[in-house]
């Protein structure tokens, strides 16, 4: 029986060795514009190259100068598949069967005093996410 699809026979990097690599969201948002566009930033809306970019990065980094629109490197994709595309284009650095998971510790708003509830949502607003990752092979 074939325990999972994949490209399990390629040489991976530890969770360690990736956080090194990209040790906050600036480098990681860095690393991905270089493999997305290049030198020039490209708009998702309109495809133009006639953009500038925002110092203080809000709403987004970057605004188009065309249709006037903001936009980042995450704007209109589906990020795990283009991550996934952008390391395959890249050797592949990600490699072997991994289980994943996430959860979000925290209490319950109604539970929690008038004055501390954020009054912001429900679900994981106010909570702290905590993701695993385990290596099948190797556990």
């Amino acid at each position: 029986m074939q325990k999972a699809l994949g490209k399990s026979h390629r040489d991976g990097i530890s969770l360690f060795e990736l956080f090194d690599m990209l040790p906050n969201e600036a480098a990681a948002r860095k690393s991905l514009e270089e493999c997305w566009w290049g030198e020039e930033s490209l708009c998702p809306h309109c495809r133009s190259e006639a953009n500038t970019h925002i110092p203080k990065e809000k709403p987004m980094p970057y605004h188009c100068t065309d249709c006037r629109k903001f936009f980042s490197v995450r704007t209109n994709t589906v990020m795990a598949h283009r991550l996934r595309e952008a390391f395959e284009q890249n050797g592949g650095v990600f490699a072997g069967p991994v289980e994943a998971d996430e959860t979000y510790v925290g209490g319950l708003e109604k539970n929690k005093h008038d004055h501390k509830k954020l009054k912001a949502g429900c679900g994981g607003v106010g909570k702290t996410a905590i993701v695993g990752a385990k290596d099948r092979a190797t556990n």
